[in-house]
């Protein structure tokens, strides 16, 4: 499989804005990850490109999901346009965004509480397009992708998802289970503090609302994030997440996501590399309070 690296993006995305007949003169790469986002140079508009064509059912869904969410007053980003399904580029998926323009200050996680809070009291039935979240399925997905891992790596891996797929399944909740976003992070807020929008609906789901509040205080534990902001996000969405008995359990699972996410960059980015091997010594030596670099 080629590499989903920026110049693989940029040559998808040229070919995106043939297909759709945009202009791709002065376009600029503001994300790769999951996704390649671009915002075109001369609209307000953003191309997302998806890491493989295995991300085309996602992609559709998530353009069903962002229209049923904006449909109840949950402040997400809005597709361009009407279509249902993603443009297939080379087998990759296409979709076009709203441009959310950002604000003179950033959001911050006082903005990221409140949103999952009109996210999570959502009233009614939720969607039926939204199933379970699979917080491991990806991971797995992640060490298939990463052709070029060392044999230990692997096992380590495949016996550390199988240990948290066991102890996922006997977790009790606390919190009522509902519509939650499933990657809350701040880089998933667009705009600006007091005006913020949730953006990137991949991994919505009808599931424990406490996974959504773990990104934050992964932070705080691994990314050297204040003792303030954390205190910030908890009194704002009113339930400190740590004081629970399964948190250990849903970090370990977060630590793992980002950690393979940097697996399948290896191979092609020295600097991801390195953070990886960062990451995978810690989750291997059992180091929960080493700090790991944000990437």
């Amino acid at each position: 499989m080629t590499p989903f690296t920026p110049e693989r993006a940029c040559a998808l995305l040229r070919k995106a804005c043939l297909t759709l007949e945009l202009p791709a003169t002065g376009a600029r790469l503001l994300r790769l990850s999951e996704n390649a986002s671009f915002r075109l140079g001369s609209s307000p508009v953003v191309v997302r490109i998806g890491r493989s064509p295995a991300k085309t059912a996602v992609a559709a869904r998530e353009l069903a999901v962002a229209r049923r969410l904006a449909e109840g007053d949950v402040p997400v980003v809005r597709p361009l346009g009407d279509a249902t399904e993603p443009t297939s580029v080379e087998g990759h998926p296409v979709t076009l965004w709203h441009w959310v323009e950002p604000g003179d200050r950033a959001p911050g996680v006082a903005d990221l509480a409140r949103l999952l809070r009109l996210l999570h009291d959502q009233p009614g039935p939720p969607p039926a397009l939204l199933g379970a979240p699979k917080p491991l399925t990806l991971s797995e997905q992640r060490l298939d992708a990463a052709t070029d891992l060392p044999p230990a790596d692997r096992t380590f891996f495949r016996a550390l998802v199988a240990d948290l797929t066991a102890a996922y399944a006997e977790l009790e909740y606390r919190l009522p289970q509902g519509v939650i976003h499933g990657d809350a992070h701040l880089g998933n807020l667009l705009g600006g503090a007091g005006a913020a929008v949730l953006a990137d609906l991949e991994m919505a789901a009808v599931g424990p609302r406490e996974w959504d509040l773990v990104p934050v205080a992964l932070a705080r534990e691994r990314f050297a994030r204040s003792e303030q902001d954390h205190r910030t996000f908890t009194d704002a969405y009113g339930y400190d997440i740590t004081a629970w008995s399964g948190f250990t359990v849903l970090r370990t699972i977060r630590e793992l996501y980002v950690t393979v996410w940097l697996a399948q960059n290896r191979g092609h980015d020295r600097a991801a590399a390195a953070e990886y091997a960062l990451r995978r010594d810690s989750l291997r030596k059992g180091h929960d309070a080493a700090r790991w670099n944000a990437f």
